[in-house]
């Protein structure tokens, strides 16, 4: 897990300055750059012109943004990572909250079967328990006590960043105390990946082991380790 915080220096970037910027990570192995990434998208997010190049550019050509899943819209896609836009609600505003709950993953401790940068674009953002589980092993039971450490709880603001390795890290989500937008960069998924992720009580024992298969986009073979 790494986060960052909204920069002072305000750098920006538009999609396609994002999509240059990022690029080269792929290409020399982008498990080894996750700060270095996470800051790219942390400019982008400095850019309001993002989202409205976005919106309009999709309108003008006819179409509207591709929805991606029940709140996200996708922006970019290529071989080796997706770019998306990610709507968030607040519940006090949201007549269906209980409904939609579960499709946003609020307040429920989960890992992913896929790593996640992502970064506030706009709002106060959700704020999120993290947690990190050492001893990655996908032979555990429902009811069995997974042992994750608390890191602490970050909020998802406009400028700052975070991200979430594959399957090691834990996190809850809670909801945003009002409309927010972040911006998602997610890695093609290896080939060898894990297809499940694991739900977790509050206690910590596995409530739900989900079969998702994975969302790979390209031509990626091997889990990378990241250096130290």
């Amino acid at each position: 897990m790494n986060f960052l915080e909204p920069a002072p220096d305000k750098k920006t970037a538009t999609l396609t300055e994002l999509i240059a910027a990022v690029r080269p990570y792929f290409i020399k192995g982008w498990q080894n750059y996750p700060d270095e990434i996470l800051e790219e998208l942390r400019n982008a997010c400095n850019n309001y012109s993002f989202l409205t190049e976005f919106v309009f550019g999709e309108i003008k050509k006819g179409a509207w943004p591709k929805l991606h899943g029940a709140q996200s819209f996708l922006c970019y896609e290529c071989e080796e990572f997706v770019i998306r836009l990610n709507l968030w609600f607040p519940e006090k505003e949201s007549p269906v909250a209980e409904q939609i709950k579960k499709y946003f993953s609020i307040d429920l401790l989960h890992n992913h079967n896929f790593a996640l940068f992502t970064a506030g674009l706009f709002g106060p953002g959700y704020s999120t328990h993290l947690f990190r589980w050492n001893d990655v092993s996908y032979e555990r039971k429902v009811g069995e006590t997974l042992e994750i450490e608390p890191l602490g709880q970050h909020s998802l603001c406009h400028g700052s960043a975070l991200y979430l390795e594959s399957d090691a890290d834990f996190h809850l989500q809670l909801w945003p105390e009002s409309f927010s937008i972040s911006l998602n960069l997610i890695p093609a998924t290896p080939e060898d990946q894990t297809p499940c992720q694991y739900i977790l009580n509050k206690d910590r024992t596995i409530r739900e082991i989900l079969y998702t298969g994975t969302i790979s986009r390209g031509t990626v073979k091997s889990r990378a380790k990241r250096s130290s």
